[in-house]
């Protein structure tokens, strides 16, 4: 009876053990809705990897603050931010999202350049982060004074959008795919759209996957690696891509299946590692810095880069 008891007490504490090995080699990834969690969406639910998505950008920066994932998709301004002020060791792996900054008015307000924002009002997101940063260099870059357009803001893309649609009186919103998408298929809305990377001297980097130092980096390397094949696959096969994600998050389940295959090709998702394009990166940081030294409070410095 005895021996039964001492084979039962060590297969359970074997079991145990194993529990504990695979909660540790779960890697915990932190995303924003929209284009970062198209990036991996694909990957929910799969074994050993735990996707968390949240709205604005608080949560991200908290999330940089405290180390409470492995892995982090931010946006860059935030994570060089936090990081220039020793509040944050997390490094950049790679950008996910480039160029998905756009400006569109309703089909009866002209909008066919920058210029056709002065005097007018602009329901916007992300102050003080890439979208906004864009916006007010495009309008910096045309000559364009802050005080000549009354910019709302709203806490996100999403918000800002419903609040563009919800019979307002603003002229024009600041939006990113899949949002246009969405609007064109779900509302039937007839748009103007403005992109605004053409008015910008640099790529618009937007949001990156960041690493936590003192998380496993092989496995985290290992859900790099599949971010990387999941990335390509959505952009060489968006319909199929669409069909896959739909039910893996209310995102997707909300946006649909229509919306989600067509705002692929203009949602301008990719992996470009950062350490390999570290010249251009560090090019739209002196950018943000020229606009508003503030924003960054600094310049990131080669340990930034994993």
């Amino acid at each position: 009876m005895k021996k039964l008891l001492l084979t039962t007490l060590i297969a359970a504490a074997g079991l145990s053990l194993t529990a504990c090995k695979k909660d540790k080699e779960t890697i915990k990834l932190l995303t924003p809705s929209g284009t970062p969690l198209m990036a991996v969406g694909n990957l929910i639910n799969d074994k050993g990897l735990e996707v968390e998505a949240v709205s604005g950008p608080d949560n991200l920066v908290a999330g940089l603050s405290t180390k409470s994932h492995d892995i982090i998709i931010a946006p860059l301004t935030a994570g060089a931010k936090l990081a220039i002020a020793g509040k944050s060791s997390y490094k950049l792996e790679a950008v996910v999202t480039t160029n998905n900054t756009y400006i569109i008015s309703k089909k009866n307000t002209t909008l066919t350049d920058i210029n056709d924002l002065k005097g007018k009002k602009i329901v916007a997101y992300g102050q003080n982060n890439t979208p906004d940063i864009a916006l007010k260099n495009a309008l910096k870059t045309n000559s364009i004074a802050e005080s000549e357009v009354e910019i709302t803001y709203e806490n996100d893309v999403t918000t800002a959008t419903s609040t563009f649609m919800g019979g307002s009186d603003f002229d024009f919103c600041l939006i990113a795919e899949p949002q246009i998408t969405a609007l064109r298929v779900n509302k039937k809305a007839e748009l103007n759209v403005l992109d605004l990377s053409s008015y910008m001297s640099t790529t618009i980097y937007q949001a990156g996957i960041f690493v936590n130092p003192d998380a496993n980096q092989s496995r985290c390397n290992s859900v790099i690696k599949d971010i990387k094949k999941n990335i390509e696959y959505l952009n060489e096969k968006p319909a199929e891509y669409a069909k896959e994600v739909l039910n893996k998050n209310q995102f997707f389940t909300k946006m649909g299946e229509e919306v989600l295959a067509k705002s692929i090709p203009n949602a301008n998702i990719s992996f470009i590692k950062a350490k390999d394009n570290k010249d251009k990166i560090l090019a739209y940081y002196t950018e943000v810095n020229n606009y508003n030294a503030k924003i960054l409070n600094g310049m990131v410095t080669d340990e930034f880069f994993r």
